[in-house]
C-alpha cells in the first residue's frame, strides 16, 4: 500500500524515464524504512563452531595402569533472537545443535534411530547418516527462552528459560563477551525459572541485587489414562513409603556490581552469589530414598585493562554444604556410603589472560577438592575442567581473531583427579590417580 501511494504521488509530478527512476528510489527507501522497523522489534545473530579434541587419559593402580586415547570433530550452531515489541517488555531466545561429526557410535542397548539427535543407535553410520531427513533426529533444543518486563525503572521481572550456562570466566578463554549471567561455580545448569532484579546507581557503577527462583520438580505425569493415580492426582513414594514431593525450592541470591574505566582499568565485575537445594530427591523412586540439601557460596572479581595495558584477570571461589538423607539404590549418599551425611568442599579457579591486539595469551588454574558438589553440565569439553570433583586442572588457552566475525582459539588442558565418585556424586569417594590431558582448536564464526 505504501509503494502504491508513492508511485501515485510520483506519476504526478514526474514523467518518463526520471518517474522510473523516482519509483525505484521511493521504493527502496520504503524497502529500508520498512525493515529498519521490523528491527525495532526483532532481530537475530548467531555462532556456528567446529571443534577438534584430542585427549589420552592414564590411570596409575598398584599394578597396572589403564592408558586411553581418543580424537574427534564435533560442531556446534547456536542462535540467537532478541525481540523488544515495547519500551517494558523484551524477549531473549537461543536455539543450540550439537552434534559428533559423522558418529557411528554402537550401542546395542539403546534404540535405533529414536535417541534424541545423538549418534549412540544400534545402528552406528546407517542412522546418522539420515540425520535432518529422518522423522525424530537431529534435535535442536531451546537452550534459552526468556522475557523480561521492566515493572518500574529500577526493577525487572524475568521468567523462562534462563541464562545460567557458560558463565564467568568462559567468556576469557574464548574471547567473547559475556556469554551467560551468573559465575560458573554457582550456575551450571540450564535451569527454567523466575528472577527478579533491581537496579542502582553504586559508586560510579551499577549494582543488580537480584532473585533468582528454580524449582526442581519430579512431576507424578502417567500417560495412562486408565491410571488415575497417574497426571498429578496421586502420590509417589520412595522405598521407605515417604512421598516425594512433586516441587522442590531452589533458589538463590545475587549481587552484580560493575563499573567502567577507572584510572586503574578499564572495567571491574564483582559477583557474590548464593544458592540453595533443598532436599532435592536423587533417582527412581522404586530404588531410592536419597533427599539432598546443598548450600553455596560464590564470589567472582574480574579486572580487564589493568594499569593500561592488555592484562585481565578473574578470580572465583565457592564454598559448598552438602547434606544428604537416605541412599541411592540402597547403597549411596552424597559423597558417602551413610544414609545421613554431612560434607564440605570448596572450589576455585584463577583466570589471566595477556592482548597483544589480534592475540591472546592465556592460562587458568582450577580446583575442586573433595566433595566440593563441582558440576559443568554444560561442560564444552571432554575433560568437565569446572565440574569434577578432587581434582586440578591446568589450562593454557590463546585466541587469535581473524576478522571481526571470524576466531581461533586454542588450548591444553592437564588435569588431576584424585578421588572418583558414582557419577560423580554418589558414594563415598574411591582414591585415585588419574592424568587426563587435552588439547583442543576451536573455529568459531559469527554472524
Amino acid at each position: 500500500m505504501k509503494r502504491i501511494i508513492a508511485s501515485t504521488f510520483a506519476l504526478a509530478t514526474l514523467s518518463g524515464a526520471a518517474y522510473a527512476q523516482n519509483v525505484k528510489d521511493l521504493e527502496k527507501r520504503i524497502e529500508d524504512l520498512e525493515f529498519s522497523n521490523y528491527e525495532k522489534y526483532f532481530s537475530w545473530s548467531g555462532s556456528l563452531e567446529n571443534r577438534f579434541d584430542s585427549t589420552t587419559s592414564e590411570e596409575k593402580k598398584p599394578t597396572t595402569t589403564n592408558k586411553g586415547t581418543q580424537s574427534y570433530f564435533e560442531t556446534q550452531l547456536m542462535i540467537d533472537m532478541m525481540s523488544r515489541p515495547s519500551d517494558k517488555l523484551s524477549f531473549f531466545g537461543r536455539l543450540s545443535m550439537r552434534k559428533l561429526w559423522n558418529d557411528g557410535s554402537y550401542n546395542a542397548a539403546q534404540t535405533s534411530g529414536n535417541n534424541g539427535g545423538d549418534a549412540r543407535g544400534n545402528d552406528g553410520l546407517f542412522t546418522t547418516w539420515g540425520y535432518g531427513r529422518e522423522r525424530g533426529t537431529a534435535a535442536v533444543y531451546v537452550e534459552r527462552a526468556f522475557m523480561n518486563y521492566q515493572m518500574m525503572p529500577s526493577l525487572t521481572f524475568t521468567i523462562g528459560r534462563l541464562p545460567t550456562i557458560d558463565g564467568m570466566p568462559k567468556h576469557i578463554t574464548s574471547a567473547s563477551p559475556t556469554l551467560g549471567s551468573y559465575p560458573t561455580l554457582a550456575f551450571s545448569a540450564i535451569l527454567d525459572g523466575m528472577a527478579l532484579t533491581h537496579g542502582a546507581k553504586v559508586g560510579g557503577g551499577d549494582l543488580k541485587t537480584r532473585f533468582i527462583y528454580t524449582p526442581l520438580q519430579f512431576a507424578n505425569y502417567n500417560a495412562n489414562p486408565t491410571n488415575t493415580s497417574g497426571r498429578g492426582i496421586g502420590n509417589t513414594n520412595d522405598t521407605d513409603g515417604k512421598k516425594v514431593s512433586t516441587n522442590n525450592l531452589m533458589y538463590s541470591f545475587m549481587l552484580d556490581y560493575t563499573k567502567g574505566a577507572t584510572k586503574f582499568v578499564r572495567n571491574t565485575n564483582l559477583i557474590l552469589q548464593w544458592v540453595n537445594i533443598n532436599e532435592a530427591f536423587f533417582g527412581a523412586s522404586t530404588s531410592s530414598t536419597l533427599r539432598l540439601t546443598n548450600q553455596r557460596l560464590a564470589l567472582y572479581a574480574e579486572f580487564a585493562g589493568i594499569a593500561g595495558t592488555g592484562f585481565d584477570f578473574a578470580a572465583q571461589f565457592a564454598m559448598s554444604k552438602s547434606e544428604s538423607e537416605g541412599k541411592l539404590s540402597g547403597a549411596l549418599g552424597v559423597y558417602c556410603n551413610e544414609s545421613k551425611c554431612d560434607v564440605d568442599g570448596n572450589s576455585y579457579v584463577l583466570t589471566a589472560k595477556y592482548n597483544f591486539g589480534k592475540f591472546a595469551l592465556g592460562y587458568e588454574y582450577i580446583n575442586h577438592d573433595k566433595n566440593s558438589f563441582a558440576y559443568d553440565v554444560a561442560n564444552r569439553g571432554p575433560l568437565n575442567i569446572y565440574g569434577t570433583a578432587a581434582s586440578n586442572t591446568h589450562h593454557m588457552f590463546a585466541n587469535w581473531k581473524i576478522d571481526n566475525n571470524l576466531k581461533m582459539v586454542f588450548g591444553y588442558q592437564m588435569q588431576q583427579v584424585d578421588e572418583l565418585y558414582t557419577y560423580g556424586l554418589f558414594g563415598k569417594g574411591t582414591a585415585a590417580d588419574v592424568e587426563r590431558t587435552n588439547f583442543y582448536t576451536r573455529l568459531i564464526a559469527n554472524f
